[in-house]
């Protein structure tokens, strides 16, 4: 499935580009796990998905709707990787993140996608 943006398979190769074992495997299922959850909850093309690197060199993958933004944070320090979730239309206003110990993609997903298309 491509959402625009950079596409499942270019998501996938940078996720393979994280230093770290251990959340190289975590990016690389997450990726999985999105595209998934995008193309259930939403369909093919429900928004664009993009990945790249901060000058911190973190590997950011975010999935962007108008005024609103689901990202994976994958940090040098594991342990300070995690998501978030932004929606800045008025009358949904939601800023939200976590560690990936409380990640629900799937749960994460529906919700981004089910909160309606309201400017």
């Amino acid at each position: 499935m491509k959402t625009g943006g950079d596409g499942q398979e270019e998501v996938a190769r940078q996720a393979l580009q994280v230093h770290d074992a251990g959340e190289r495997a975590r990016a690389g299922e997450i990726v999985r796990l999105l595209f998934l959850a995008l193309e259930e909850a939403a369909g093919s093309g429900c928004c664009s998905v993009h990945a790249w690197w901060g000058e911190d060199l973190a590997l950011v993958i975010e999935a962007r709707l108008p005024r609103r933004r689901l990202g994976f944070a994958f940090e040098a320090d594991p342990g300070s990787s995690g998501w978030y979730h932004v929606d800045l239309r008025p009358g949904h206003e939601v800023m939200r993140s976590g560690p990936f110990a409380t990640l629900d993609v799937p749960g994460l997903v529906r919700e981004f996608v089910a909160r309606g298309e309201a400017p």
